[in-house]
Order: structure tokens, then sequence, then C-alpha cells
């Protein structure tokens, strides 16, 4: 699987990690988004799917996060 370039912008960072979210079709941690794309820290996308929990993009399941 090829890897995603990481983007520089934080509204484009969001934009990716919702995009993946929603392509992985299930449950998915920070980690294995953050393993899509080259250079980006699950940390960072773990900041970034909280945002979309809270904008109700997506949902916290008790593994991970899925797509709302």
């Amino acid at each position: 699987m090829a890897k995603h370039p990481w983007p520089k912008d934080l509204a484009e960072q969001t934009r990716a990690v919702r995009g993946a979210l929603a392509a992985s079709g299930g449950i998915v941690t920070a980690a294995d988004l953050a393993r899509h794309f080259k250079n980006a820290k699950a940390p960072r996308v773990e900041e970034i799917l909280d945002t979309l929990v809270a904008l109700g993009h997506a949902r916290r399941a008790d593994s991970g996060y899925a797509s709302a």
C-alpha cells in the first residue's frame, strides 16, 4: 500500500484524516490512520480525530474511531 503525503496545513490534514477514516469502513485507531500517511504522528492524528468527534463527523468507539 502506497502511503499518502501528510499535508502541512491543518485544514488539509483534517480533510485527509476524515477521508481516510471514511475509507476505512470500520473502527480504526489513530495509529492505524497515521500509517496511511508519510510522516504523520499518531498523537496529531488523534487530536484531529477528537476534533472530528466534537464536530459530529466521527464517533469514538471502544477500540478507536469510526466515521459518523
